[in-house]
């Protein structure tokens, strides 16, 4: 790009940078380009901004986070002092409980799955870490008397099963072991950080177009140029050319969305009458009925959440409210021995499979696919066209934090191409 737009196009352009996403990772992009001076416009497809961050109200005082609602790596996590600053409130690490063979284990049979548990997931990330980018279904005993437990995690932590996930992607993942729960909703503070951005909702992005050294872009509200536009829209969407890219995207960014498509993980929600379980808040229950796991966390009070991933999480995603929450009761009644359906007040259950404009949890690398591939998705084009969102970090992908974080990287190496200069490496890339 030239050093300077000349001040014939720069007359041209309605804004300096085009944000396409109101999600996280656009909301940081769009703070970023303010503070430092640039003009910008962020185009939403769906009602709301928030994307994935999504806090709801049950009842008054009973919020629950439809989408992402952890600090992960919280020491180190940006977010965590953004809480701070906006007054939402976090807490610790999960507890864990297990409920298998029909009964719960006690404390030390807790501790001892626990550790078989880690162990099975420190085996995945080794092999990673050795540079093996095999299934890690591959590298997992099937027949340990934990392997059904550990399939369920898998599931539900990276949205997809061990035959679907690449253990490379385990050994580059970022982990300090501090995934603190969020209590007023990580939702809520998404919300809180989106106040000071201008947001166009109800604004799907048709068409990117390279123009005049720049970028045209068509949404549903019309046609705006720009010098540069961040796409920040999931995997998902892009996979399935909701967007129209002129020139094509090129064969190396086309492979590398095959290589990160979106996993799956759905939650249902339910409010009781009280607090009817007795599990410390924060408490994560795993419970096996008839071979099959399903994993509760209980919020504090009457409040907590069912979660599915992969597969399972594709299932429920599938049923109505009722039948969701039907399978959901059947686990906890065949745990605590008693008809809780009396007692329940409100549920909702979650289908981000069928939200048009996200398509699922959040990606996950295909075996055999290469880590590498996180690096090209997040390689800009023309000069003009940057890329953020969880599935463009190497290291904090599937994470709120991740996609905040590339928001802020996009929104640099744009305000370097504007202004001439070279951009500065990201801490993740």
């Amino acid at each position: 790009m030239t050093q300077q737009r000349s001040e014939t196009t720069a007359r041209s352009l309605d804004v300096d940078v085009i944000v396409i996403g109101a999600g996280a990772a656009g909301i940081a992009a769009a703070r970023t380009l303010a503070a430092n001076g640039l003009s910008y416009r962020v185009l939403e497809a769906s009602a709301r901004s928030g994307g994935r961050a999504f806090s709801d109200e049950a009842v008054p005082g009973a919020v629950f986070d439809r989408g992402c609602s952890w600090l992960h790596n919280a020491d180190v996590n940006p977010l965590t002092k953004l809480a701070d600053e906006h007054g939402i409130r976090y807490g610790g690490n999960t507890g864990r409980r297990f409920h298998l063979d029909g009964r719960f284990l006690d404390e030390t049979e807790c501790n001892v799955m626990k550790a078989q548990i880690e162990a099975s997931l420190e085996t995945v990330a080794a092999a990673g870490s050795a540079g093996r980018d095999v299934a890690a279904a591959d590298v997992l005993a099937a027949d340990a008397p934990h392997a059904d437990l550990v399939n369920y995690i898998i599931n539900a932590y990276y949205g997809v099963g061990p035959a679907a996930f690449s253990t490379l992607e385990a050994g580059e993942e970022e982990g300090t072991g501090q995934d603190w729960v969020v209590w007023d909703g990580l939702g809520n503070l998404i919300e809180r950080l989106a106040g000071a951005v201008e947001s166009t909702c109800d604004c799907p992005v048709r068409s990117i177009e390279r123009s005049n050294g720049g970028v045209r872009v068509t949404s549903d509200r019309g046609v705006l140029r720009a010098g540069a536009a961040i796409v920040t829209v999931s995997t998902g969407v892009l996979q399935a050319e909701l967007i129209r890219f002129d020139p094509v995207l090129p064969d190396e960014k086309r492979a590398a969305l095959e290589a990160l498509p979106m996993g799956t993980l759905e939650k249902i929600a339910m409010v009781f009458d009280r607090d009817r379980f007795g599990m410390p808040p924060n408490t994560y229950l795993a419970v096996e009925k008839d071979g099959q796991f399903m994993g509760f966390h209980f919020l504090g009070g009457p409040l907590l959440l069912a979660y599915n991933g992969g597969e399972r999480g594709a299932e429920i995603a599938r049923l109505d409210n009722a039948e969701a929450v039907a399978r959901a009761l059947d686990h906890l009644e065949h745990a605590y021995g008693t008809s809780l359906r009396p007692h329940l007040l409100t549920t909702a259950h979650t289908c981000w499979v069928d939200e048009p404009w996200i398509r699922g949890g959040y990606s996950a690398a295909r075996p055999g696919g290469g880590h590498a591939q996180r690096e090209v998705l997040a390689r800009p084009l023309w000069d003009c066209l940057f890329f953020a969102g969880e599935a463009t970090e190497s290291h904090r992908f599937s994470t709120a934090h991740g996609a905040w974080c590339s928001g802020e990287r996009a929104a640099g190496e744009a305000i370097a191409a504007l202004r001439g200069q070279p951009a500065a490496q990201s801490a993740d890339q």
